[in-house]
């Protein structure tokens, strides 16, 4: 027995999305494709009359084929010797023996010397065939039958899903899957991911409002993630037996999010996919615009996933004073980072003044804060975040905390308060990506509700 993978998700999947893998096993069926062939080697060449039997298509049908000086077109004749040397005349026999319909439907004619060569153009044994007699010096070699795989019974894929959970690895799902008409065998476990991922983070999100002091900066949430594996073999037989269970893929990270429809029609016209557009961006998890206006009192968290080998990750902030005058900190450095550690950031307005407060120049405010991460030699390794400041303190201000599509937490705020109606209305908007669309536009919609 055995199996391959013939096809695997990307070393960062979100699982709200399909996460397949494709397997092309080797033993759906037993047996092999043979064609069925049979040489007729001429020792002389063939007087007129002088005929030979061939058995076609199993038995079904038996072909006489006579000599003739001058072949008609019967498709049952052949130009008797000629003189010419044998090697060059058999050349001529088989322009004839194509021209019969049987012969040209379903078998191949060819030359080896001086021998005459039917090979069957379809595996199988339907097609065998059988030079029967000849009534000239000749010979025929050993019959070549047709054979074609047959299909095992009850045939199947057995995958084992495991994540690591708790500094072990866990069985969390398993499945057997058939081929299909290519004979691929597919899983996908996205559902089964999400559904864990869920589960792992139910009520564990740490978040307070208002924050509170001391928190660290750059904080590993590697429980936001899930690091996966499958192991797999193949079964066939009744009952079916799996075959030991020793051959595992490599290891996969996969996030609680999931990306729509438009977007992921995007990545697909342009042949990129979530996990290139981390590696080549080395993005936040988030698709709000780099530059954006936050309350002083807002809680906000960025979320990095870390795709670099580097040891140590450094958080940068940079403050924008209304006189035109910045000043930067590192603010804190994480030490021992892995590849694929997932990294939250804390970027609330209030936590980042207490860094400041004393670099403030006198009668100035900070206007707002370029956040990024650095490596330990300063190379930075994601993109710059500008948090612009509303300092205006607002009536019945609401702070509303939502899961992106990335499967992980952004807040929002508004202001003002809200009338109770007994009746609303609601208006749909429909947004068509056109040919120009980039990700820089995100999926983002100026829309003028009254």
């Amino acid at each position: 027995m055995a199996v391959n993978i013939s096809s695997v998700p990307d070393p960062v999947v979100l699982a709200g999305n399909p996460v397949k893998f494709a397997f092309d096993p080797d033993d759906e069926t037993s047996g092999s494709n043979v064609k069925a062939s049979q040489y007729l080697t001429f020792t002389n060449q063939p007087t007129a009359g002088q005929t030979f039997t061939v058995s076609v298509l199993n038995g079904a049908y038996e072909l006489v084929f006579t000599a003739d000086a001058t072949p008609d077109n019967s498709g049952n004749q052949f130009p008797s010797g000629s003189g010419a040397a044998t090697n060059l005349y058999i050349l001529s026999v088989k322009s004839w023996i194509e021209k019969n319909f049987l012969i040209a439907n379903y078998y191949d004619v060819s030359v080896v010397v001086t021998a005459l060569v039917l090979t069957a153009k379809e595996y199988g044994s339907e097609y065998d065939l059988e030079f029967l007699s000849h009534d000239f010096t000749g010979s025929t070699s050993a019959i070549t039958s047709g054979s074609t795989p047959i299909l095992n019974d009850f045939f199947a894929v057995h995958a084992l899903l495991y994540g690591y959970i708790n500094s072990a690895w866990e069985k969390i799902n398993e499945d057997r899957v058939t081929p299909d008409a290519d004979g691929l065998t597919i899983f996908d476990f996205s559902d089964v991911l999400i559904s864990k991922l869920e589960a792992i983070n139910e009520n564990v999100l740490n978040c307070q409002y208002p924050d509170a002091p001391g928190n660290d900066f750059l904080t590993l949430r590697n429980d936001l993630r899930l690091k996966f594996k499958i192991a797999y073999s193949e079964l066939y037989g009744a009952p079916p037996v799996p075959e030991y269970i020793n051959k595992e893929s490599s290891e996969y990270y996969a996030l609680p999010g999931g990306l729509s429809k438009a977007m992921l029609a995007y990545f697909n016209a342009e042949a990129s996919s979530f996990y290139e557009y981390l590696t080549q961006e080395h993005n936040f998890l988030t698709w709000q615009p780099e530059t954006n206006t936050y309350h002083y009192e807002q809680f906000v968290r960025l979320y990095y996933f870390n795709l670099f080998t580097t040891a140590s990750i450094k958080l940068i902030a940079k403050a924008y004073y209304s006189d035109n005058t910045t000043s930067t900190q590192t603010v804190e450095t994480y030490s021992g980072s892995s590849k694929y550690d997932l990294f939250e950031v804390v970027a609330s307005i209030l936590e980042l003044y207490d860094l400041f407060e004393a670099l403030i120049p006198a009668g100035e405010t900070i206007t707002k804060y370029e956040v990024y991460l650095t490596d330990l030699a300063g190379v930075r390794i994601s993109n710059k975040i500008y948090l612009k400041i509303d300092y205006t303190d607002h009536e019945a201000t609401r702070y509303f905390l939502y899961k992106n599509s990335f499967g992980v937490y952004e807040t929002i705020y508004t202001t003002g308060s809200g009338l109770k109606y007994t009746s609303y209305e609601k208006l749909s908007i429909e947004k068509f990506l056109g040919l120009d669309y980039t990700n820089l536009q995100h999926e983002s919609a100026l829309v003028d509700v009254k």
